[in-house]
C-alpha cells in the first residue's frame, strides 16, 4: 500500500524526512515522527564483523584525522572565527565526525555555500529537536533556551571519513581559512 510509504520513510530515516531531503524536495531535514536506526543487511553485518575485529586500528586512524583537523583549526578558534567542540576531561570519543561552530547561522550558511561551490561537502548537524515538526507535537522545551537553538544553527560537520587523505583535509582547511580571510599555515 503506497499510502504508507511517506510514514515508512520517516520511520526508516530515524523519524526524519531525510528521504525528501535526499530527493531534493526540501532544503533541510527535520524530525517528523517516530523512527529508528535499523539499517543493516547481512552483507553489511559481515563487513561490520570484520571492522569490529580491527576496531582499535580503525579508531586510531580516524582519531589521527580528527586530531589533524583539531590541530590546525585551533588557530581559527583563537582568532575568534570558530569554536571547536570541547571533549570533557575523562571522556573519550571515536572521531566519527568533526564539527566546528560558526559565530551564527548566516556565517554557517555562507561557509557551507562556499565549500559547496568548491566541491567540498559540509552539512549542518541537525535542527534542534524542539524546533522540529515532531518535537513541537511530541514534547515541549522546558527552561530557558540559552544554547540549544543557537548552537544547532552554528554547528557545521566537515568531511571526515575512513579514507580521507591529508591532502583532502588540507584542502578543507585551506578553504575554511580563506573564508575567514586567513592563510592556512601548513
Amino acid at each position: 500500500n503506497e499510502s504508507f510509504l511517506p510514514q515508512l520513510n520517516i520511520a526508516y530515516e530515524n523519524g526524519t524526512n531525510k528521504a525528501d531531503f535526499l530527493a531534493g524536495k526540501v532544503d533541510e531535514y527535520e524530525w517528523k515522527g517516530l523512527g529508528s536506526n535499523c539499517y543493516m543487511s547481512e552483507m553489511l553485518a559481515r563487513v561490520l564483523l570484520e571492522q569490529l575485529k580491527g576496531v582499535e586500528k580503525i579508531t586510531a586512524a580516524r582519531m589521527a584525522k580528527w586530531n589533524y583537523y583539531q590541530q590546525f583549526f585551533t588557530a581559527l578558534e583563537k582568532a575568534g572565527d570558530i569554536e571547536l567542540l570541547k571533549i570533557p576531561a575523562g571522556c573519550v570519543h571515536n572521531g566519527h565526525n568533526f564539527i566546528i561552530k560558526t559565530p551564527n547561522l548566516h556565517t554557517r550558511a555562507g561557509l557551507m555555500d562556499m565549500l559547496a561551490r568548491k566541491g567540498i561537502e559540509a552539512a549542518f548537524h541537525y535542527i534542534a529537536l524542539h524546533s522540529s515538526e515532531f518535537g513541537k507535537k511530541a514534547g515541549k522545551f522546558i527552561g530557558e533556551d540559552k544554547y540549544t537553538t543557537r548552537d544547532s544553527q552554528r554547528l557545521l560537520r566537515l568531511p571526515l571519513f575512513h579514507d580521507i587523505g591529508q591532502a583532502e583535509q588540507d584542502r578543507v582547511l585551506k578553504e575554511v581559512y580563506a573564508f575567514f580571510g586567513k592563510k592556512y599555515p601548513a
